[in-house]
């Protein structure tokens, strides 16, 4: 039994020093990184920071644009509901004509069988 545990002691302590040796490989890297790289890595990250600014204001002016369509169809609707309002207006007028019109035919008609004698 203490053999098993030494075995797996020895391959904990190969787990750990493989990521040991992860981690030196890693810095090595960074260290090998020249300054340009880095600089542009910081200028990418810069322009992905200015890439929310450009898509914050573009919204900011769909949505101005947005509120501007809006105000021209609540206006345009208003111009069709008094449109829509002279139009009633002026069919009640003509109704009001028609029955003035059919108002003095009977009083012409009625005139004129008076005045010739005709009983209905």
């Amino acid at each position: 039994m203490p053999q098993a545990f030494e075995i797996g002691e020895s391959f904990h302590k190969t787990s750990l020093e493989c990521h040991e040796e992860q981690i030196k490989e890693n810095l090595n890297h960074i260290d090998e990184l020249s300054l340009n790289c880095i600089e542009h890595l910081e200028d990418k990250i810069e322009g992905l920071g200015n890439g929310r600014v450009i898509i914050q204001q573009d919204f900011n002016n769909l949505e101005t644009k947005l509120q501007e369509g809006c105000a021209q169809i609540a206006g345009l609707q208003r111009k069709k509901m008094r449109h829509n309002d002279k139009i009633s207006l002026a069919r009640f007028k003509i109704s009001t004509l028609e029955l003035v019109i059919e108002d003095i035919q009977f009083h012409h008609q009625s005139n004129m069988k008076s005045l010739f004698g005709y009983n209905s």
